[in-house]
């Protein structure tokens, strides 16, 4: 009972919120049933004691009708549900218990739900959250139809005229209930909006003053048809779900409709005790519009009645704009209109959201409305034009032009090839299009892609895209060969062969068949090579082997695999004139990961000597970055980690930070030619090291191994 009372107190002054605490008491009062007739258990609150836990967990499974064999539960939600109350509860009794001083039971409430923590989900969520997922695999879903949602508004707007003119002539509870429900009905359909939000509509949203027309700094941004929207419109707020507030539109009839409906609700048995815009006559509830809306879907002789709920018309709604080249913000303004979560920070726009709402969601609300959203393929809501007060397309001129619009497809679908997509279909009143036009792809042939690249190939091969000057000097000497193009169409071809080529460099210092092959993409380029920065590293890694065999440390990232790459870069470093060569340094304390680190600072000398022997204008160097707050250090001892953490904020140095000095040895021209090259490099500056880290007979055995190593020559 103190869990019921707890539900009410947050709850119960939302009556549509009471079957829910029943429900919630319903439920655990099956759990206990259960645990009497299978389990020592005998209250709630032997339930929430950890001695208990295994006890708790064999009622909820037979309770949920859990099956051991296929290990899926009969009712997966139940077992879910009843978990979620039990910590809750367990969170009451402890707070009971710290007020009575009973220190015991409310360790054991906290000892219970660190057991309920660690062991629920992998005893009962589970299996509970997969039997869910797996019932709607292979599920049909079925979205309205489009002529349906048309013959059912068709059908609502005689239904409101008739019923509209009875109520003005004889005010009767009968004729007002039906209006009430044709309005209610007119308003879930129009707006897409949850049928429950709707229906507990109060009488106060609809009767506060919140006016639809945006101040006139606001209307700079508006066109004229939006302005014409924003009053044509009203807008009023109501609670939806989680509390959160959504917007409902009403259209001049449903005002009409529901102005009459407030002004005769004493008249026709309404109490003024009912709080509810569709109020029940001679009760204190309102009426539900999934049922009205269900009764009305067969009324009108829809073809599939039973899809035209609010839940699938709102799903149709998210899946038909898809046809539209919304932009992110139009996207989540409609996600904002139809009531889910967003995050905060898109919550401001450049208009208020009561004018967006109304100008622009409007738009897509009537072109779901009259079945013409295919006119508006490949278009913003900035692009769509539809008057208010337009003629409602009737089912007949809407079947012929689907077959008008379906013959014209295939005709010019036959004509433009595989590649290019149908043109949207264009109403039989043609305006003015504004904004943005669909274009049509067309492959690209052979003597255009020749044309490009023999002027912007170097676009490609360095991965720049070009700006509008340099397209329409390629467009200016290849005038014949791209006369059916112009500068967009060579910039997004030029942009889509860089992201092409991008996509086949890859570089795993891990796998040498990685490195070979990085390599092999990269010289396929052509492209000149002057610096050469071995930056990537591990350290602390599990005990572990390559898969060329070798230990991860020195035969993986931080050795060898830097090792054949710049070994195989090599031709390519010396014949680009001035480049030079940089290994990154850090050391620790962990054996295999110091190892690999001297065998860089080894590498690095004895490359830089062979270079100046060599007569190349090169250079190499060590470079150590010092202690650097970064994921390096991720696979430390976790309560290390944590100290980690801790301190690098306070002494590490930043990434932009530690990448100073290796900005310095690869960019100072006081290190170009390789005369003052070579060395250890820290903080800006060369310094010693210990003898044995420039021993040039180690260096050149290692050398030598690592040749032998990776079958070099």
């Amino acid at each position: 009972m103190e869990y019921g009372e707890h539900l009410y107190h947050r709850l119960g002054y939302d009556v549509g919120k009471h079957e829910y605490i029943r429900q919630k008491l319903r439920e655990l009062g099956r759990l206990l049933v259960c645990s009497r007739k299978t389990t020592p258990l005998k209250t709630i609150q032997d339930h929430v004691k950890p001695i208990n836990f295994l006890h708790v967990v064999q009622a909820v499974k037979h309770v949920a009708g859990f099956d051991s064999e296929t290990n899926t539960y009969k009712c997966p939600s139940l077992a879910l549900k009843i978990g979620h109350s039990l910590k809750k509860i367990s969170m009451l009794v402890e707070s009971r218990a710290n007020v009575q001083s009973n220190y015991s039971a409310a360790k054991d409430a906290r000892t219970f739900r660190r057991v309920y923590e660690t062991r629920w989900n992998e005893l009962i969520s589970a299996a509970s959250l997969r039997t869910l997922q797996e019932s709607k695999w292979n599920a049909p879903q079925l979205l309205p139809f489009t002529k349906d949602v048309q013959t059912l508004h068709s059908y609502l707007d005689v239904q409101q005229q008739e019923v509209h003119s009875k109520l003005s002539a004889d005010k009767s509870p009968q004729t007002w209930s039906q209006l009430a429900k044709v309005t209610l009905t007119q308003v879930i359909l129009f707006n897409r909006r949850r049928a429950g939000e709707v229906s507990k509509m109060p009488l106060s949203a609809y009767l506060s003053q919140n006016p639809s027309d945006p101040q006139e700094d606001v209307n700079i941004a508006l066109s004229e048809l939006e302005k014409k929207l924003c009053k044509y419109f009203r807008r009023i707020e109501i609670r939806g779900k989680r509390g959160r507030k959504v917007p409902v539109l009403l259209t001049p009839a449903m005002q009409q409709a529901l102005d009459l409906l407030v002004g005769t609700r004493q008249e026709c048995g309404v109490p003024k005790e009912n709080i509810y815009l569709f109020a029940r006559p001679s009760a204190f509830t309102c009426y539900r519009g999934s049922d009205c809306l269900r009764y009305f879907a067969k009324a009108c002789g829809a073809k599939n009645p039973e899809s035209l709920t609010s839940t699938k018309l709102r799903k149709q709604t998210g899946t038909l704009s898809q046809v539209l080249n919304l932009t992110n913000t139009e996207l989540d303004l409609l996600a904002d209109f139809l009531g889910h979560d967003i995050r905060v920070h898109r919550q401001f726009y450049r208009l208020p959201e009561g004018t967006l709402q109304l100008a622009k969601i409007s738009k897509l609300l009537m072109a779901l409305e009259q079945g013409r959203l295919a006119e508006f393929q490949g278009k913003t809501l900035d692009d769509i034009s539809i008057d208010p007060e337009e003629g409602q397309v009737t089912s007949t001129q809407m079947e012929n032009q689907t077959t008008m619009r379906d013959g014209s497809n295939t005709d010019e679908a036959s004509q433009q090839g595989p590649m290019t997509p149908p043109p949207a279909a264009q109403p039989q009143t043609q305006r003015r299009q504004k904004g943005r036009q669909p274009f049509k792809k067309k492959l690209w042939e052979k003597m255009e892609i020749q044309a490009v690249e023999k002027h912007m190939m170097t676009f490609i091969n360095t991965c720049r895209v070009p700006r509008k000057s340099d397209c329409d000097k390629c467009l200016e000497m290849e005038g014949e060969a791209l006369k059916q193009r112009n500068w967009l169409a060579i910039k997004f071809y030029i942009k889509n062969r860089i992201t092409a080529l991008k996509s086949k460099i890859k570089l795993d210092l891990a796998s040498l068949q990685s490195v070979r092959q990085f390599v092999q993409s990269f010289k396929e380029r052509d492209l000149p090579l002057n610096i050469l920065v071995n930056n990537a590293g591990v350290m602390l890694l599990p005990e572990g082997r390559t898969e060329d065999g070798f230990e991860q440390h020195f035969g993986g990232v931080n050795y060898l695999g830097h090792f054949l790459l710049t070994w195989l870069l090599l031709d390519t470093l010396k014949d680009s004139g001035k480049c030079g060569y940089f290994s990154r340094v850090s050391y620790s304390a962990h054996a295999a990961y110091c190892h690999s680190k001297l065998a860089q600072l080894w590498f690095s000398s004895h490359l830089h000597q062979e270079l100046q022997c060599g007569g190349f204008p090169l250079s190499s160097c060590a470079v150590d970055p010092g202690m650097v707050d970064t994921a390096l250090y991720r696979h430390l001892w976790t309560p290390l980690c944590l100290a980690q953490s801790t301190i690098a904020r306070l002494l590490f140095r930043t990434p932009a930070e530690g990448a100073t000095t290796v900005l310095f040895a690869a960019l100072s021209p006081a290190l170009e030619g390789g005369k003052c090259g070579g060395g250890y490099w820290a903080n800006g500056h060369r310094e010693m090291t210990t003898p044995p880290s420039f021993d040039p007979q180690l260096q050149l055995s290692l050398w030598e191994t690592s040749v032998q190593l990776l079958g070099l020559q």
